[in-house]
């Protein structure tokens, strides 16, 4: 009897401990928003501004900083981060004549590529024989470190 009844206290003292409240979930700790909101056209929207602002070309202003015919022996184009500007340098190498330049016609800037458009003017005249390394130097407010160049020229 006396095992009857541990037993009986057992079952009691557990039972307490087991109650339908503790079993059932609770929504106390979840706390979730969903905004079923009709937007989705705002998504397609944007969307497309960003597209047609990825393609489209931006021109870019510049400053001359040098100008001249007694630069770099030999034809390279450069550029460098100087604080906030980028600043390009090209270089025609060596030519035969005054009449041969080059210089930076334009710039701009589309899908994250900046565009050094360069305009080349060699001399015809050879009785000049007299030797020149034209060079420009200009500085383009902004860091810029993919940089594209293109060369034009006229004869």
């Amino acid at each position: 009897m006396e095992n009857s009844l541990i037993v009986i206290l057992m079952l009691i003292v557990f039972s307490g401990c087991i109650s339908n409240e503790n079993l059932e979930p609770t929504n106390d700790n979840i706390n979730l928003k969903i905004d079923i909101s009709n937007d989705t056209n705002n998504f397609s929207k944007n969307s497309k501004e960003n597209d047609l602002n990825i393609n489209k070309k931006v021109k870019i202003p510049f400053n001359v900083l040098e100008l001249g015919i007694y630069g770099n022996p030999y034809r390279n184009y450069k550029s460098e981060i100087i604080e906030n500007n980028t600043v390009i340098k090209i270089h025609a190498g060596k030519k035969f004549g005054l009449d041969n330049e080059i210089r930076i016609d334009s710039i701009y800037e589309q899908d994250a590529v900046l565009y050094v458009i360069i305009l080349e003017t060699t001399s015809e005249n050879y009785a000049d024989k007299r030797i020149v390394y034209p060079y420009e130097i200009v500085i383009v407010e902004g860091i810029y470190r993919n940089i594209e160049y293109i060369k034009t020229g006229k004869n």
